[in-house]
């Protein structure tokens, strides 16, 4: 059985999903093909989660790149013709991409204009990680785009459309027909980490080690809500010695509030900066320096990786009272929501979170959330096809979502 991964962007997490998926499959089939374009090769991303794995996986780089377009479905339509191609010239069994919010809706104008994007007998699969119809538009011109996406994202022919976001896989199922048969819901991966004390994270980081951190990390942009945390944290009334951590590669308009207002926080020591890319590992550690973790990512739609980390080493999270964020914080207790575009009340809710960190309470289905989204599981639910296919029993212990609610 020939395995191909095809994956058009190195961007925020997609490489790191890209070795989890090959490294699921590699123990199961003959052969696994990583298909990227030639700029992703060169990428650190690459470099760092899929490189170590050339020895074992053949390495495609002849995709083409996608040509820049301000159309959302110009991208569409070209990311799908762009994977009819790649899976064409590699003719395998079975097709896994770890990125497939674009990519599905050109797949569904594809089928609406009747043209395939697999050949025949190739079964497929993806992750959507923004899934937008399940998100309420507020105006009439937002609904009618949200219903022709939907009808797009129906007609897409995947054998199975995976979702980390809870939300999302409900509003796939509630549609009914092919959609909800296709639907699964699968944990976004963390890799594992031993939880460190905050004084031996911040020795590693070279950070100072006294004070209360509240922080972020990864790739450090507006999409995260920076521009919304590192303001907020200038009005709060905090001590001298409390700080903002941010550790990640800094996207331009960051990187201007960091050097331009906001320098003398900087340079006093009150923010913290480690402005490079960071591997999985020194993210973890970054994370357990912190007394509060913040994903402050207003109006974000999906999952919160970072969110998910942060349970891993034992941190409390400060979220956005939006979404997945709103709904998985507070039901799991994994800490506090706020409305997060009022700066008042996002400095405010600062304040008192730090000041609570020290004494906040464990949920008791911290652990289990933490197995759920291991890499473990996330092998176990995205190779449960292959295993049909390969006439093999289901992965063991392979954990669902409503486990997780039983420890509540």
């Amino acid at each position: 059985m020939h395995v191909q991964i095809v994956e058009l962007s190195h961007v925020g997490h997609r490489m790191m999903h890209v070795r989890h998926v090959a490294e699921a499959f590699l123990p199961l089939v003959d052969r696994v093909t990583v298909s990227v374009t030639r700029d992703i090769l060169q990428s650190v991303e690459f470099k760092t989660h899929v490189a170590p794995l050339s020895d074992r996986i053949v390495v495609d780089a002849t995709v083409a790149a996608p040509k820049p377009t301000k159309s959302q479905y110009c991208a569409a339509w070209q990311s799908s013709m762009l994977l009819r191609h790649a899976v064409d010239r590699v003719n395998p069994d079975h097709v896994w991409l770890p990125t497939v919010d674009l990519m599905t809706q050109g797949m569904g104008m594809a089928a609406c204009l009747g043209r395939r994007t697999f050949p025949h007998g190739v079964e497929s699969e993806g992750i959507m990680h923004r899934c937008t119809p399940a998100y309420p538009g507020n105006t009439a011109l937002r609904r009618f785009k949200l219903a022709m996406i939907a009808h797009l994202i129906r007609r897409a022919p995947w054998t199975r459309l995976h979702t980390v976001d809870h939300l999302a896989y409900d509003w796939m199922r509630d549609r009914g027909g092919p959609l909800a048969v296709r639907a699964r819901l699968l944990g976004d991966p963390v890799d594992p980490f031993t939880p460190l004390e905050k004084t031996e994270a911040r020795k590693r980081l070279g950070i100072p080690d006294q004070g209360r951190y509240i922080g972020c990390s990864g790739t450090l942009d507006s999409h995260k809500g920076l521009h919304l945390l590192i303001p907020a944290f200038a009005r709060a009334l905090l001590a001298d010695d409390d700080r903002l951590l941010l550790v990640g590669r800094f996207a331009t308009r960051l990187k201007k509030m960091i050097d331009g207002e906001f320098a003398q926080l900087v340079d006093n020591g009150r923010i913290v900066v480690i402005d490079r890319y960071v591997s999985d590992e020194q993210l973890m550690t970054s994370l357990a320096a912190m007394d509060v973790v913040c994903t402050p990512s207003a109006g974000h739609l999906g999952i919160s990786n970072i969110a998910l980390r942060a349970a891993a080493v034992h941190r409390p999270v400060l979220g956005c009272d939006f979404g997945w964020q709103g709904m998985i914080l507070l039901k799991l207790g994994l800490g506090w929501v706020c409305a997060v575009e009022d700066l008042d009340v996002f400095a405010r809710t600062i304040e008192t979170c730090l000041g609570a960190a020290a004494d906040f309470p464990l949920s008791p289905a911290i652990d289990r959330l933490v197995e759920f989204h291991s890499i473990e599981n996330y092998a176990a639910s995205i190779t449960q096809r292959m295993r049909e296919r390969l006439g093999q029993p289901p992965a063991p212990n392979r954990r669902q979502w409503e486990w997780v609610l039983e420890a509540l």
